[in-house]
């Protein structure tokens, strides 16, 4: 046994990294029960990304609607998955002002004078989202247990909830 570690062996004995490692594996948990809604969010995003990115050159509107309504079913699903213990946790502040900017805007037809400036933050929020799901299926799938080193991907799911 490893004197930074527990008698378990399996987490470090400091009690924040211990805290965050005991979350990433409850968010584990969390992504291995829900994977089928996990991979059909997935397969659904691959598809709103299509259109989105054609309306968006088209300057066709329907870019309010598919694109936002997705990355708004994003934000809610990834705050589902950090329910621990009836205890509510925010999702990463950074990742957040990206998603405010790119969520909650309504349509109307003189956006279309300023259409790159209206519609670049839904694709940019859009992008965010669906790289951290990317990420979830990439590595969270197929994550058998948390450990001290991480890849990028993973990385960045776990910043996404705070624990990195």
């Amino acid at each position: 046994m490893h004197e930074n570690y527990s008698e378990d062996n399996k987490y470090p004995k400091n009690p924040i990294l211990r805290a965050k490692m005991e979350k990433e594996g409850k968010l584990l948990q969390g992504i291995q029960k829900r994977k089928s809604e996990i991979i059909s969010l997935y397969e659904k995003g691959k598809r709103v990304r299509d259109d989105g990115v054609y309306r968006y050159y088209r300057t066709s509107a329907k870019v309010y609607f598919g694109m936002q309504k997705y990355t708004e079913q994003l934000i809610d699903f990834f705050r589902s998955l950090i329910q621990w213990d009836g205890d509510s946790q925010e999702l990463n502040a950074n990742f957040m002002r990206i998603m405010e900017s790119g969520t909650g805007k309504k349509f109307t037809h003189d956006m279309n004078c300023r259409w790159e400036e209206e519609t670049r933050p839904i694709v940019e929020a859009f992008f965010h989202a669906l790289y951290m799901l990317e990420m979830i299926v990439d590595y969270g799938l197929r994550k058998e247990d948390v450990s001290l080193g991480i890849e990028p991907g993973w990385g960045s799911v776990l910043y996404l909830y705070g624990l990195r």
